[in-house]
């Protein structure tokens, strides 16, 4: 099987050219659009969400914006975490 390889490719030496050519543009092609990351990203995704209701007091803004806003996004799929904090003079 080997002897048949070398000798396909001894005789055909043009088509072998051709495919190593073709074999090389190709894995040069895939080096220049490779993504390389010098310095990758590992913190979690974060979302952060500023409110405000004027004229309210944290209690009021806790209770009308910031525990509905906390149960719509504890239906997201994946979700490890979610804390909130609410202040006054933002």
């Amino acid at each position: 099987m080997i002897a048949r390889i070398i000798l396909f490719a001894l005789t055909q030496r043009v088509f072998v050219l051709v495919m190593v050519a073709a074999l090389i543009c190709t894995g040069v092609l895939a080096l220049t659009n490779l993504p390389i990351e010098a310095f990758p990203d590992v913190q979690d995704i974060q979302v952060r969400v500023i409110s405000q209701l004027p004229g309210q007091a944290p209690q009021d803004m806790e209770r009308s914006v910031t525990l509905p806003i906390e149960r719509e996004v504890a239906g997201i799929p994946r979700l490890t975490n979610v804390r909130s904090v609410t202040m006054t003079g933002l």
